[in-house]
């Protein structure tokens, strides 16, 4: 029994100290620029939960990909996705972050960090996957808020209406992924300058404009833009009034959306007590937050 156990321990060790080998013999080929072992030592420290060294891997990783010449396009790809993997890597408080999706309740997000490496990612020309545009849209209310970034509303101005005006050519593509991504983006942009006209924030009030934009918003498949839609439909505010079609969309969205806002207004035009000041609030706000419990 003792030589078993004797047997067992030096199989353990001669592994543990043929592991250790192999790291060193990796972790000298990534420090002489190899992609591949810079990537397997990313992954080891994060696998080791040591966030500081696996963040510094991805960025070597990521300059890397940018002193290449003549980046094909998978290379782009990879060079998008690193970037985007860091600056949710900080916002989220992990080296194994969800990727290109809000995640919210983070404790202690490093904002800035984060700011720098979307800033990074829309400076790209000509992407090839949906990363850049979402940087641009958390970067959009960072400069709003003044998340991580000094406060810049003319330049977060700039962003909503890019995004907004984001032609189908960049949008709709053959990968269904990509188009659900965009759209949701785009669609989200396109809300956010209908709900601008419509309270009067960053642009003039107008119901006009309001409509058209929440319009081109549910055609994005975007709910808050069929909600607004709607509102302003059964209304008649910048439209010619329609309460029959504005009951049909907002029955329509209330059926195929998972949160309760639609339903309440859908119930409050049925009776006919729409509150106009609930259909115009975004998201994050008291009041919608409140109306979607």
């Amino acid at each position: 029994m003792k030589m078993r156990k004797t047997l067992i321990a030096s199989v353990v060790l001669t592994l543990s100290f043929n592991a250790m080998a192999v790291n060193e013999v990796r972790l000298e080929k990534a420090k002489k620029g190899d992609y591949k072992s810079m990537q397997a030592m990313a992954d080891s420290y994060c696998s080791e939960g040591n966030l500081k060294e696996s963040f510094y891997w991805q960025g070597k990783l990521i300059n890397y990909l940018r002193a290449k010449d003549n980046l094909s396009e998978q290379d782009k790809a990879q060079l998008e996705f690193y970037m985007t993997k860091l600056a949710d890597g900080y916002l989220q408080q992990t080296c194994s972050p969800k990727v290109g999706e809000i995640v919210i309740g983070v404790l202690h997000p490093d904002d800035r960090s984060a700011a720098f490496w979307f800033n990074e990612l829309v400076s790209i020309g000509n992407p090839v996957t949906y990363y850049p545009y979402y940087a641009k849209w958390d970067l959009k209310w960072r400069y709003e808020s003044g998340k991580g970034v000094q406060p810049n509303r003319a330049l977060a101005k700039q962003y909503l209406r890019e995004l907004a005006e984001l032609s189908d050519d960049k949008v709709i593509s053959k990968n269904t992924f990509y188009t659900e991504k965009m759209r949701e983006i785009r669609g989200g942009a396109r809300y956010g300058l209908a709900e601008g006209y419509y309270i009067g924030d960053y642009f003039p009030q107008d119901d006009e404009l309001a409509y058209y934009w929440a319009t081109q918003a549910a055609q994005d498949n975007y709910a808050w833009g069929k909600i607004l839609m709607s509102g302003l439909l059964f209304l008649g505010r910048g439209v010619e009034q329609d309460k029959q079609t504005a009951l049909r969309i907002i029955r329509e969205t209330c059926e195929t959306t998972s949160f309760k806002a639609p339903c309440k207004v859908y119930k409050e035009m049925k009776e006919d007590k729409l509150d106009v000041k609930l259909i115009s609030l975004t998201t994050f706000s008291k009041v919608l937050r409140k109306y979607d419990q």
